[in-house]
């Protein structure tokens, strides 16, 4: 009897652990099934930092000088001394054109401003011959005045054939095209034994040693950017080894397009040429500190800002008021501090006060 009763104790026993046993895989299955059906998120640190605004722009590069060279008289171009790309000095001969016409004009001239130097001289000798007459009582006052008046004539027909001899000259000299600056002959569209006509383009001059670049910056922009800025650039998608400088910034919007004008200064690598299109971009760092987070992690709701920003292993909805977009970051004003923790990614949906399984973001 006592063997019976010890092998019912035994049994109820192994019933008994087997029960426990199966209820604790139970809840430890139900404790790993919900954990695995907790949102993943990586959190981040909020931080202060120093902004860096970039500012893009762009436009055609120039020489630092560009200028057109016109004819100053019409004729026949009977010589051609550069060709287009040709390197000139400043005053070095390009061309000429036909002067024969204009060397019988000046000889002309000439030969009228010696014969009126020839009478100037004449009246002049006549005057000091009356005036000492005069002294000694021999003529008149009136002969007096009409010497002197006689001398005014011809000193004045000597001024006017002097002047007319100097165009005549200027005009016979305009005939040797000599280049007004030194620089590479950007464009040539003349011909030997064409005509060229008085203030026709003869030929481009550029000098593209320095490039400047004229465009224009908006308003939104225009009070972050100074007078001596780096600038950094760029062409064809390629960097370009050089960094440029704000040379000026103007002080009043374009009229039609609301821009202000600025100019870039940079020295020539090598490889620009006038008329390229040149990006710029110009970085400024903010005066201060700011609280600033990737745009993407901002939600919105309505007309409502809010991050998820997590405590322990709970996220919550934290409203923000956003300030400005610099670049892919935008200024926080108020709802978040340093030392703050928020999603910086989350493998699921989120709600507010819902439990997460947080990750670092490392």
């Amino acid at each position: 009897m006592n063997k019976n009763r010890l092998i019912l104790l035994l049994a109820i026993i192994v019933l008994l652990v087997s029960g426990c046993s199966k209820k604790n895989n139970k809840e430890s299955g139900e404790s790993a099934n919900n954990k695995k059906n907790l949102s993943t998120v990586i959190v981040a640190d909020v931080e202060t930092k120093q902004m860096t605004r970039t500012i893009t722009l762009s436009g055609k590069a120039e020489g630092i000088l560009d200028i057109d060279m016109l004819a100053d008289i019409s004729g026949r171009l009977i010589s051609l001394n550069k060709h287009l790309g040709d390197y000139v000095k400043k005053g070095e001969e390009i061309g000429r054109i036909e002067s024969d016409q204009y060397e019988y004009t000046m000889k002309q001239a000439e030969a009228s401003l010696l014969a009126s130097e020839t009478s100037l001289v004449t009246k002049k000798m006549q005057l000091s011959a009356d005036s000492l007459l005069f002294k000694q009582q021999s003529i008149s006052e009136q002969a007096l005045l009409l010497s002197k008046n006689a001398y005014q004539g011809a000193l004045a027909s000597y001024k006017g054939a002097q002047a007319q001899y100097e165009q005549a000259e200027r005009m016979f000299n305009r005939a040797v095209l000599k280049a007004p600056a030194s620089g590479y002959i950007s464009y040539l569209p003349i011909k030997v034994g064409e005509n060229i006509n008085a203030n026709s383009v003869v030929c481009s001059i550029v000098d593209d040693q320095t490039i400047i670049v004229r465009t224009g910056i908006g308003q939104n922009y225009v009070h972050f950017v100074d007078v001596g800025d780096d600038v950094n650039i760029s062409c064809n998608g390629n960097t370009i080894p050089t960094v440029g400088k704000v040379e000026r910034i103007g002080r009043s919007a374009k009229i039609g397009d609301s821009l202000y004008p600025i100019e870039i200064k940079f020295k020539n690598p090598g490889r620009m040429l006038s008329g390229m299109i040149i990006n710029l971009e110009i970085n400024k760092k903010t005066s201060d500190d700011k609280v600033a987070i990737k745009f993407d992690k901002v939600e919105q709701r309505y007309d409502q800002n809010y991050v998820y920003v997590v405590k322990g292993d709970k996220v919550y909805e934290q409203q923000v008021t956003l300030g400005e977009m610099i670049n892919d970051f935008v200024i926080i004003t108020s709802g978040l501090n340093p030392g703050d923790k928020i999603v910086a990614d989350s493998m699921g949906k989120l709600s507010d006060g819902q439990q997460v399984i947080v990750k670092s973001n490392s």
